[in-house]
Formats: C-alpha cells, structure tokens, sequence
C-alpha cells in the first residue's frame, strides 16, 4: 500500500515539519488499519505529529480540539463519505490543507475534490515518493496562503497609517499657512 520512508530522504525531513506551526497535527481520515497505521508511522519519521481517525464523527472530534493543518481524507468513509466531509470544510476553514485519498482512480472524482476545495488527490497504492512529494506541496501552499494573508494585512495597515499621516500632514500645513494669512492680515 504505501512504502515506507527510504533512508536517502531522512535529510528532507526539517524540510517538511517547519512548514508546520508549532502546536498543528495531520489527521489521517481512512477505514483502512493498514493504511492508517502506514500513513501514521510515515508522518512519525518525519517527526510530524499525527492523529488518525477512523470515520466522520472520530475526525469532527479531533477537528474541534486540536489545531489540524492537514487532513488525508479517504474517500470511502462508513457513514459519511470523504466528499461530504470535504463540502462541510472548506468554507468554513480556507487554511486547512486537504488531500484526498482513495483506492479508484475515477478522473471525475478526482475532478470533483479539486472543484470542492481538496488541495490535491492520491490514489491507493500510494508510493512513499508520491506520498511525500503531495504533502510538501500541499503544506508549502497552505503555508504561503496563511504569509500572503498575513502580509496582505501588514500593507493595509501600513497603507492606513500612511493616508493617516498624509490626511495630519494636510491639516497642519492648512493650519500653519492659514495662520501666516492671518499674521499677514494682522500686520497690514
């Protein structure tokens, strides 16, 4: 199902967990053990802390007392499937990183996670390659989404305090030249 870690890669690995924050965790959503507990020591090695849950109401759980960075959502879930799960996430969480994973390789459904806001899409058997290649980019974007943000915040307020000095600067130049006119119309 999914190949464990090659020891070549072990320099990667910094790489990966700073592009989390501090007190974030993966979850991995699948009905699979096999899957689970492969995803779970995969994530472990890169020293990543992860959680895995087995179903819909498991992962809501998780979701509501721990800060999730990432889900890898199976698609084929008990209960509520991973679609379902993916249409009630995403508007209401735009930072959380979401991969889905499954074991068909239907284009179409692959297409529709795409449509309803999965960041990317991995088909069992998963490769250890695939596996870390998908996880890197999906938390390199998640990552700059949340800087661009936080930078696009930074500028309007610097571009607030600048139209604030501006709007004072304006004033006491109208003040100051005021005042001059009326020295002048005092001394004439």
């Amino acid at each position: 199902m999914v190949e464990i870690l090659p020891s070549k890669d072990i320099d990667l690995l910094p790489a990966t967990k700073d592009l989390l924050y501090s007190d974030e965790i993966i979850v991995i959503v699948d009905d699979s053990p096999e899957v689970k507990l492969l995803l779970e020591h995969y994530l472990s090695r890169l020293q990543i802390p992860v959680v895995t849950a087995h179903h819909a109401e498991d992962f809501f759980t998780i979701f509501q007392e721990n800060k999730v960075a990432l889900v890898f959502l199976d698609i084929g879930l008990p209960g509520k499937n991973g679609i379902e799960i993916l249409t009630e996430l995403v508007p209401e969480n735009p930072d959380l990183g979401i991969i889905m994973v499954t074991g068909t390789t239907d284009v179409e459904t692959a297409l529709e996670c795409i449509r309803k806001g999965a960041d990317d899409y991995l088909t069992k058997p998963v490769t250890a390659d695939d596996f870390f290649h998908t996880l890197q980019k999906t938390l390199k974007k998640r990552r700059m989404a949340i800087e661009n943000r936080l930078f696009q915040h930074e500028l309007e307020v610097t571009n607030f305090r600048m139209e604030f000095l501006h709007n004072l600067n304006f004033k006491m130049n109208t003040a100051y030249l005021n005042a001059l006119e009326l020295d002048s119309v005092l001394q004439t």
